[in-house]
């Protein structure tokens, strides 16, 4: 259980946008904005969390990935583009990355994943979703997955593997309400690479 603390006491669930208010104004008469604020501290089995580095200590990155306010705070991690944390979190759920891409909070993570990982870790996360690439790409939650895949493939062997797992079944992308944004993605960037 993960859970979000303000000052020792739980303010319960981050929104998507990392954004939490805690209660409102209270009662001093003040408004919210003025309100000094504790920064917002995750727990984890008991123990606060500050550091990727913690939580790979206790092991707890896959943990963390699969849950809402753990999944954020990863986010958050990867969006300081720090080489070490980007490739400690790729190590620990690189396995994961199929059921990662279909959840409806670690989709995101493998989605900053694939924005700054290296090329040759978009290579490993394209080719670990190959086996049910389409899959993913008809889920609500993985066809933003796929998109990203699409978008940030820069080599040949990510546009290979991503071509080999979707073309067998294209006709079925194309008729589902996820698989045609995939499509359409797919579309998009031949487009630009032929022009």
């Amino acid at each position: 259980m993960v859970e979000v603390l303000r000052a020792g006491v739980a303010v319960g669930v981050i929104s998507i946008d990392g954004c939490s208010d805690g209660g409102g104004g209270g009662s001093s008469g003040k408004p919210a904005a003025e309100e000094p604020r504790q920064p917002k501290r995750l727990m984890l089995r008991g123990r606060e969390v500050r550091t990727v580095e913690e939580a790979a200590a206790q092991g707890a990155l896959l943990e963390l990935a699969h849950d809402q306010n753990g999944c954020r705070f990863l986010q958050d991690q990867l969006d300081l583009r720090t080489r070490s944390h980007v490739d400690t979190i790729f190590e620990a759920v690189k396995s994961d990355v199929i059921p990662l891409s279909t959840d409806p909070f670690g989709n995101y993570l493998i989605q900053k994943l694939l924005q700054y990982g290296t090329s040759e870790q978009r290579t490993q996360l394209v080719v670990g979703s190959v086996p049910e690439m389409v899959n993913v790409a008809l889920n609500v939650h993985g066809t933003r997955v796929v998109q990203k895949m699409v978008e940030v493939a820069d080599s040949a062997a990510q546009t290979a593997a991503i071509e080999s797992a979707l073309e067998p079944r294209v006709m079925d992308l194309i008729r589902d309400m996820n698989g045609n944004h995939v499509i359409q993605r797919c579309l998009a960037s031949l487009a630009s690479e032929k022009a």
